[in-house]
């Protein structure tokens, strides 16, 4: 390969500009019935009184360069395997809520460790979830399992007093 061949195929090549957002992303659905809006439901409800919560969306996936695309399938290039959420078992929704420390330690508030998972009415935790659960509340954070948003919103306003 002689030294032109060389320069040419070492140069950076331009990455082309992101496409540009030209509208704001849709309104979480509030209102179906299907699991995603309950659990933006109790999401929004453990907001407003005073946790502050993310989606845990606990998850196993391939990524790599794809060289063929068949069907519903991806044949990938060096591909490496990633894993997303906290832990399998963690919950649904994953974040803190404000309480202030009693008057002896110098009136403080700290952040503690909200957990919930987020089931329908029928829903029941499996063992992951339930010992995940366990593990939070042995470590002094606030973990439920919630199947309304009236639930989320009363454990978070209960334990923002200080009752677990």
């Amino acid at each position: 390969m002689n030294h032109d061949a060389r320069v040419k195929r070492c140069q950076v090549r331009p990455i082309p500009a992101p496409p540009y957002i030209t509208e704001a992303p849709p309104e979480p659905d509030l209102t179906s019935g299907t699991p995603t809006a309950h659990m933006n439901r109790c999401q929004l409800a453990a907001s407003e009184a005073g946790a502050t919560l993310f989606r845990n969306a606990v998850a196993f996936a391939w990524v790599g360069k794809v060289i063929r695309r068949i069907a519903d399938r991806l044949v990938l290039e060096r591909p490496r395997a990633i894993q997303a959420g906290l832990c399998e078992g963690s919950s649904d929704l994953i974040g803190w809520t404000p309480v202030t420390i009693t008057p002896e330690m110098v009136g403080e508030t700290v952040a503690v460790f909200t957990a919930f998972e987020v089931k329908l009415r029928t829903g029941r935790p499996d063992e992951g979830q339930r010992n995940f659960i366990t593990r939070v509340q042995d470590a002094g954070g606030i973990a439920a399992v919630v199947k309304t948003p009236e639930q989320a919103r009363e454990i978070v306003t209960r334990c923002k007093r200080g009752k677990p």
